[in-house]
């Protein structure tokens, strides 16, 4: 068992403000790697040759455009487009592996969507299983 430490803990919604600080050194590295990333995406994980893909330029240009806006805006707030939830810092190949998805969480939509579904095959990914917090929680000080 690992430990994870970390300042802001909990849910956040789309429906509630939140303060966001961004790395910029991270978004540069995003910008630099965009090109490469998106290749990998269609050529590995969607099996398309990217000479196929007939606005790829224009997508790659878009992502880095949103990136560069991040990257001169870094102090942000706003109604995010996240939710997170931490399963015990797990990490998502281990969540996946071990179909630990919190039943309220995963939908029959979101299933549907997924890479791992299959419908003939009649998965069911999601383990149904009593969730606890087993966590602790210490507030972080100023010296943090």
């Amino acid at each position: 068992g690992g430990r994870v430490e970390c300042l802001r803990t909990g849910i956040f919604r789309s429906d509630i403000q939140e303060k966001f600080r961004l790395d910029v050194n991270a978004i540069d590295e995003l910008i630099e790697s965009a090109d490469k990333t998106c290749r990998f995406f269609v050529e590995t994980e969607e099996k398309v040759q990217v000479d196929e893909v007939e606005n790829f330029g224009e997508v790659v240009h878009q992502l880095t455009e949103a990136l560069t806006e991040l990257r001169q805006n870094p102090n942000r707030s706003e109604e995010p487009l996240i939710y997170h939830l931490d399963v015990a810092a797990m990490y998502p190949n281990i969540i996946l592996s071990n179909r630990l998805q919190p039943s309220a969480i995963v939908t029959p939509d979101y299933c549907n969507q997924c890479s791992y579904s299959d419908p003939q095959l009649k998965s069911d990914c999601k383990r149904h299983m009593e969730w606890k917090w087993r966590g602790d929680l210490y507030m972080a000080t100023r010296a943090d």
